[in-house]
């Protein structure tokens, strides 16, 4: 041990390992600076992505209102998911008259005045999410009178479990929501 070091201690002290490492670092800087100087250009090759297709569907049935009361139509009509934003309206949701898909579909609605009244066929299961500034709930005969700031969870029992559901979120300053079996 004594002479493997001795001997790396004449190796490190010589002149010549000296020179070896001053080249070595001037070899460094010298690829550095022309690097900098003439850097390498890396042009990857762009595989265009295979188009897809995108058709825009306006809604059908409710439009974003500031003011005026929204409603289904009162005959059969195409489900579609609803996601809308009201000012002073008062809306109405009748999913008797639709089919709806297999799976979950999804009623949001954000609403500062006015009421939201959603019928529910009794075949399927249902998950509300109400949050309200003032106002009340009935969902499915469970009345809360007089809220304030609070939110609301609620499903149906077999809700998991269901081929058919409904998810209804909505989200009002004043007013009420009103979730019924027809």
């Amino acid at each position: 041990m004594i002479g493997l070091l001795s001997i790396l201690i004449s190796i490190f002290n010589t002149m010549t390992f000296h020179f070896m490492i001053v080249a070595t670092v001037l070899y460094v800087v010298y690829q550095y600076f022309q690097a900098k100087k003439h850097p390498v250009k890396l042009n990857p090759e762009v595989v265009p992505a295979r188009q897809e297709s995108v058709i825009r569907q306006p809604q059908k049935w409710f439009k974003n209102k500031l003011f005026g009361a929204q409603k289904t139509p009162d005959h059969s009509y195409t489900w579609d998911d609803v996601n809308i934003q009201c000012g002073i309206s008062d809306t109405t949701i009748d999913l008797s008259y639709t089919v709806l898909p297999k799976g979950e579909a999804t009623i949001f609605i954000r609403n500062v005045i006015g009421n939201i009244q959603i019928l529910v066929p009794y075949e399927v299961e249902l998950s509300v999410q109400h949050s309200v500034m003032v106002g009340s709930t009935n969902i499915l005969e469970h009345e809360e009178k007089s809220i304030f700031n609070q939110t609301v969870h609620f499903h149906t029992e077999n809700y998991k479990e269901a081929t058919q559901k409904v998810k209804i979120v909505t989200s009002i300053f004043v007013g009420s929501l009103e979730v019924k079996r027809i």
